[in-house]
């Protein structure tokens, strides 16, 4: 028993954290969050009665007071009176002013932000559109506050981000899928060079296992991101470098395998794989890492637009992230083994049959 735990415990860890990463991850719920503002329009210098639609929320714990407040850049307007329908729906009248400092306010956007001691601080951008008043304006006077003290959520669960949504999840495949596609390929890379540099048969067999997984891994973070991207962006493909970068490199290694297919020789087809691997690597890096960051573009953490941070990627969704990159990574090598073993054996057959 000891001897397989030692000989297999790197699979029994992959597949335990892989088990961990689908159930922790699709069964979790979100944070808390505001799902719609009903009117999504008001008037300045009128009273307007704001229906809020929350997301996960849980409004009927909260002990203390609930605040709702309007966000116009730095200034805050706190909602008159606020009714707690049920767990998910609330009632907010709120008196518009018709400026803040010395700003008119009409034709703006203006934030919704509601706290809590349970569901924490949420917010929504853009909620409302402030109009002209066509209405018997009321006398009010100038009605900014100081902005809420930002609460933390006592819910557990991974953070509600507005466009993101449920689609957060996709955190745990695509971008591991793309982690271990960027090792396999490495290793692809390595193992070209150690043939070209000893000649053994066995580093180019290391080679076209792990280029051969690399595309596989490729293909589906090329799905599961065009899925990502048809929820975020409205289309499974727009016209973005990172996309199109990630396309021809899988098409460089689309054709490295028919390259492969193509020459008969062996040692040949080696040599020949293990040159053109050294420089469709090259490429890759280059489409995939460096490309995207010369020029604007929509996917996190290329083209100016930010990765991931802090406030996205919590402790809650690191908890699954990591273990994910651990999980499909060892999957891949895996595959890797189990085709490298594959060769091996289909090469000593045929020498046994010659």
């Amino acid at each position: 028993m000891n001897k397989i735990f030692a000989q297999y415990w790197w699979k029994i860890l992959g597949m335990v954290l892989l088990c961990c990463v689908f159930l922790g991850g699709l069964l979790l719920p979100l944070s808390p969050g505001i799902l719609t503002v009903n009117p999504d329009t008001a008037q300045v210098g009128q009273q307007e009665l704001l229906n809020i639609e929350g997301y996960n929320t849980e409004f009927l714990k909260a002990t203390d007071d609930i605040k709702v407040w309007l966000k116009w850049k730095d200034h805050y307007i706190l909602a008159d009176d606020v009714k707690v329908l049920d767990n998910q729906h609330l009632q907010a009248t709120v008196l518009l002013p018709y400026t803040l400092g010395e700003e008119d306010l009409s034709n703006q956007t203006m934030d919704i932000v509601v706290s809590d001691d349970c569901n924490g601080t949420i917010s929504q951008r853009n909620a409302l559109v402030i109009g002209v008043n066509n209405r018997e304006p009321l006398d009010i006077k100038e009605k900014a506050c100081n902005p809420p003290i930002i609460q933390k959520s006592t819910l557990f669960g991974f953070p509600y981000r507005e466009i993101l949504n449920e689609s957060i999840r996709n955190l745990f495949f695509h971008v591991p899928m793309w982690f271990c596609m960027v090792s396999l390929l490495m290793f692809s890379f390595i193992a070209a060079i150690m043939y070209l540099m000893k000649g053994d048969i066995k580093y180019d067999i290391y080679s076209s296992a792990a280029a051969q997984a690399g595309l596989l891994f490729g293909t589906l973070g090329i799905l599961t991101g065009m899925l990502w991207a048809n929820y975020t962006w409205g289309a499974p493909w727009p016209n973005d470098p990172k996309l199109n970068g990630a396309a021809i490199a899988m098409m460089i290694y689309i054709a490295y395998a028919i390259l492969r297919g193509s020459v008969n020789d062996p040692i040949r087809k080696a040599k020949i794989s293990a040159v053109y691997n050294i420089f469709a690597y090259v490429i890759y890096i280059a489409f995939i890492f460096v490309y995207p960051r010369l020029t604007d573009s929509l996917h996190p953490g290329n083209g100016g637009n930010p990765a991931f941070s802090n406030y996205d990627l919590d402790s809650s969704m690191r908890l699954f992230f990591y273990p994910a990159v651990i999980a499909w990574t060892i999957l891949g090598f895996w595959l890797v083994s189990l085709k490298i073993r594959y060769k091996f054996a289909l090469q000593n057959f045929e020498e046994s049959e010659n």
